[in-house]
């Protein structure tokens, strides 16, 4: 994945990361990433 912008995260809990976006279009990575995680933590 090519990303414009470096992006901050960081990890609360055990699993739930909470981006910082600037642009929009990484909203839908986000909920991407999250869906990942549940499948991953399922």
């Amino acid at each position: 994945m090519v990303q414009k912008q470096p992006q901050q995260y960081q990890l609360k809990g055990q699993n739930q990361l909470i981006f910082k976006c600037e642009m929009p279009e990484n909203i839908e990575r986000i909920e991407l990433t999250e869906n990942l995680l549940k499948v991953l933590n399922a």
